[in-house]
């Protein structure tokens, strides 16, 4: 995953008003800062949740985030 990914699936689910879902694995997207645009867990779900309401984020571990 990247920050393009994630900007394409925003645009996707917006466009097409398509519910989908981002899964960031811990590394990706951690508390202090992920290797995905360095984005905290609250600086990645206030991100996506800035763009859309069509695109839901869970954990890996199935749980939702925030």
């Amino acid at each position: 995953m990247s920050k393009n990914i994630v900007d394409e699936v925003i645009r996707f689910a917006n466009e097409t008003d398509t519910e989908m879902v981002l899964i960031p694995s811990r590394r990706q997207v951690d508390w202090n800062g992920g290797y995905v645009n360095n984005w905290t867990t609250e600086e990645f779900v206030n991100y996506v949740r800035s763009r859309t309401s069509n695109v839901i984020i869970e954990r890996d571990h199935g749980g939702p985030v925030l």
